[in-house]
């Protein structure tokens, strides 16, 4: 699989066997290198420390001779060099090139421009370059975002759900799992994870939490099939605000979302559960909640989604508070507490998502399902 900026020959999986011949070549298929020509460039690591799953870097050029619009740097994106995270997250890798091939073109409103973006499934190799975006402003899980961002990314991200809004079926788009197509390897690391998440947690979270965790694993085939239910489209399934990029408005939209690595086909309301559970403080959240919803609905509608009422919208958010849950008992299994940040974010995330679970009854619904 080879997309924007195609090139014969195996790509370079790791950062120190890129060449200037080889960016010529692939970045000089594309319309904003097409008249440029790199001599040499430099290259930073900026994934560093960052809990990124790969490798990211900025990759900074110095022309023969380039256009005023000519870009400056680009990042570029390969497989973790541990190899055991590069064996546990080689799917994720070689989705995520492939999310950037099949998806990227129609969706760079929302998606980094991509320039380049291959993978090699047998190894979990892959190599992606996107366009940078330091010049825009990375959202922060610990803090949370503000109302007037939370409102930006439910809007933008709306506009993408109504892009893929029923078309899940095509081509492109229908090798994308749903969350029932997961379910035998969901079941797996759900139950791996979430004895540890007790032990290491237990005393910090209340006996509604307690249940729910139990109760999870009874009810996840329902739970499941709630969230790759009709009306189907594309889901981020990583929608937080370490994973969004604001003030980007320099390139069409006001956000610019990355890490493609979880996505999926199901239910659009999955992101925005995602985004007020684990990017609004708790008080926020209760603040505008409403308010968001109707945000993102509105915006579905203005895009052209019909036969999807407001009703419905919030009835999925209720139940796609169940995935941030799911997700935050396996991440805080997995969770380096050794530095301050990840102990303040896991105190976030245990906050946000018990208040939410009982804001909404969570524990009612796993009971009636």
């Amino acid at each position: 699989m080879t997309s924007a900026g195609e090139s014969t020959g195996i790509p370079p999986w790791r950062a120190e066997d890129i060449s200037v011949e080889w960016l010529n070549d692939v970045l000089g298929k594309h319309p904003d290198f097409r008249d440029a020509k790199i001599a040499s460039f430099d290259m930073d690591m900026i994934s560093e420390g960052s809990g990124f799953v790969g490798e990211v870097l900025r990759i900074t050029f110095n022309y023969e001779n380039r256009t005023s619009s000519t870009p400056e740097s680009i990042a570029a994106k390969f497989a973790n060099r541990d190899p055991r995270i590069k064996t546990h997250a080689s799917a994720l890798t070689v989705k995520e090139a492939n999310v950037y091939h099949h998806l990227g073109p129609d969706s760079e409103f929302i998606m980094p421009k991509c320039y380049f973006s291959d993978s090699e499934p047998e190894t979990g190799d892959c190599a992606i370059l996107i366009e940078d975006l330091g010049r825009g402003r990375f959202g922060d899980n610990t803090g949370g975002i503000s109302e007037y961002d939370a409102k930006a990314a439910a809007r933008a991200i709306a506009v993408f759900h109504a892009k893929w809004w029923g078309r899940t079926d095509q081509e492109r788009t229908r090798w994308l799992p749903t969350q029932i197509d997961q379910a035998a390897f969901l079941k797996e690391r759900f139950t791996r994870s979430a004895p540890i998440f007790l032990e290491r947690f237990g005393e910090r979270v209340d006996s509604e939490y307690k249940e729910i965790t139990s109760l999870y694993l009874e009810k996840l085939i329902p739970i499941l099939e709630a969230a790759s239910s009709p009306p189907l489209t594309i889901v981020h399934g990583d929608f937080r605000p370490d994973n969004i990029v604001f003030d980007t408005g320099f390139r069409g939209c006001p956000i610019t979302a990355i890490d493609w690595q979880l996505t999926t086909q199901g239910n659009g309301a999955l992101d925005i559960s995602y985004l007020a559970t684990f990017g609004l403080t708790v008080d926020l959240r209760r603040a505008i909640e409403d308010s968001l919803l109707s945000v993102y609905h509105t915006t579905l509608v203005s895009e052209g989604v019909t036969g999807y009422s407001l009703n419905q919208c919030q009835a999925d958010y209720k139940t796609g508070i169940l995935y941030p849950f799911r997700v935050s008992v396996q991440a805080l299994a997995n969770l380096d507490l050794s530095d301050e940040r990840g102990q303040v974010l896991a105190q976030a995330v245990l906050d946000r998502t018990s208040a939410a679970l009982r804001d909404h009854d969570i524990a009612v619904l796993l009971r009636e399902m």
